[in-house]
């Protein structure tokens, strides 16, 4: 006996659905499949997805890696499409650094080790910006130099070439409640930072005094202008190469006092 069955093929149904496409780390997309002929949508991912979109023709994804999401068409005629949208994710990294202490006067390298690099070999990337940019070396380099007079607080953002960006920040804290002074300068000197002899505080509120004595206990130099600083010049000359005595009070931006004496070598 042979018995014969008759198998109809039908066109592939128009579909019109969302191209594969990729996702800054953080961000949401709609998904969109729709097709006029079928009867029903069902997306079949539970991941990352808001349930109430699962049989619309548009759904609403946030994930947090590389995900797949099947999505099937049901049809009167009994035929069921299977199909997916691929969704990438690109992950961007910013990296400011923990917050840290320094000598009033002194500086930091801020930026920590885990901000995104540039990739030339996939075409990938990353510009750094800080701000604000007041006390920085660069706001454009990924480790910039910063000596705030005071507490300050840096932004990093980072994006790459495709838009995505990520930010963090950090806190510059100024531990006030001593005098950072060197102890020997050089007035020949043609470096600025050396021919004078002065405080390098920034975060003094008030100077009460500056002062400098030479061996013999002569007064050779006195201010209450913390900005200011010694050339090596005592009655309008030269003062000889020694060593010289200083004293100094002042007042943190607190308002917390301190005071402090040293010593300090005038070279020629």
């Amino acid at each position: 006996q042979v018995e014969c069955k008759s198998i109809q093929v039908m066109a592939y149904p128009p579909i019109f659905m969302s191209n594969d496409t990729v996702l800054c780390e953080g961000d949401t997309t709609r998904l969109h499949v729709f097709s006029n002929q079928a009867d029903s949508i069902r997306w079949t991912s539970v991941y990352a997805i808001d349930t109430s979109n699962l049989y619309t023709d548009t759904a609403r994804v946030f994930p947090r890696y590389d995900t797949k999401y099947p999505v099937t068409l049901y049809y009167p005629d009994g035929c069921i499409v299977d199909t997916v949208v691929k969704v990438g994710i690109r992950r961007i990294h910013a990296d400011a650094g923990p917050d840290r202490w320094i000598h009033d006067g002194g500086s930091t390298i801020i930026g920590g080790p885990n901000n995104s690099t540039s990739d030339p070999f996939s075409g990938t990337y990353y510009t750094y910006y800080w701000s604000p940019y007041q006390y920085l070396s660069d706001t454009l380099s990924a480790n910039p130099v910063a000596n705030p007079p005071h507490d300050f607080t840096y932004y990093l953002t980072v994006s790459d070439t495709f838009g995505c960006v990520a930010m963090d920040t950090m806190v510059v804290h100024i531990d006030c409640g001593d005098f950072y002074i060197p102890n020997a300068f050089s007035p020949n000197s043609t470096n600025s930072a050396t021919n004078h002899f002065g405080i390098i505080n920034r975060a003094i509120s008030q100077l009460s005094y500056f002062r400098i004595y030479n061996r013999w206990g002569a007064l050779v130099f006195e201010t209450s202008d913390p900005t200011q600083g010694w050339d090596g010049i005592y009655n309008s000359k030269p003062a000889p190469v020694d060593v010289y005595v200083w004293e100094a009070e002042g007042f943190c931006l607190s308002g917390k006092k301190f005071k402090k004496s040293g010593n300090v070598t005038l070279m020629r």
